[in-house]
């Protein structure tokens, strides 16, 4: 298999348990904002990187250039 499939197939694998988890009975609504509707989740997603630059640093450019797609695809 291809290095591309095989990091395809690591990443789907990845992204099932990251969805597996029970994020609110871990706790984790306590710090971590959901959105109420669509609309809002580039708003969450904005502030998610704050408070993740405020602890942490800033966010990686990735983080930041996705978070700015994001809230301008919302936008439109």
């Amino acid at each position: 298999m291809n290095r591309r499939r095989l990091a395809a197939k690591e990443h789907i694998s990845r992204l099932v348990q990251v969805h597996a988890v029970d994020w609110r009975a871990m706790g984790l609504d306590r710090v971590l904002t959901a959105p109420t509707a669509p609309a809002d989740a580039a708003g969450v997603l904005v502030d998610l990187l704050e408070q993740l630059r405020r602890f942490r640093g800033a966010p990686g450019l990735p983080a930041a250039e996705a978070a700015a797609s994001f809230a301008g695809s919302c936008a439109a």
